[in-house]
């Protein structure tokens, strides 16, 4: 299923307790808004995501709701998060082999 969406940053915010907020907002065959709140907490960074979109259309609308979109935005976000943790645990490897070194 393709989906025309068009993506816009709206905020990105970089605050002095060294967390992040992010907000974007999307249009097209849904519409809605995504935000995150990362906060380091001591070894761990905590993350907060909220992602509120609507989709037109009524029966057919919710079905596809319920069937493919909840699974997909689900299954992109735990992608996501495994990304984000292998890039930060590998950034830290070549950190500390640059401190050996």
């Amino acid at each position: 299923m393709k989906l025309r969406i068009v993506d816009r940053t709206v905020e990105e915010r970089h605050n002095p307790d060294a967390s992040t907020d992010w907000c974007w907002r999307f249009e097209g065959t849904i519409s809605g808004e995504l935000s995150c709140h990362h906060e380091p907490a001591d070894d761990v960074t905590d993350v907060k995501t909220t992602f509120d979109y609507t989709i037109p259309g009524s029966v057919l609308g919710k079905f596809a709701d319920r069937v493919f979109l909840e699974k997909r935005v689900r299954h992109d976000f735990e992608d996501s998060m495994d990304n984000l943790k292998l890039f930060a645990e590998t950034t830290a490897i070549s950190a500390a082999a640059r401190t050996i070194a």
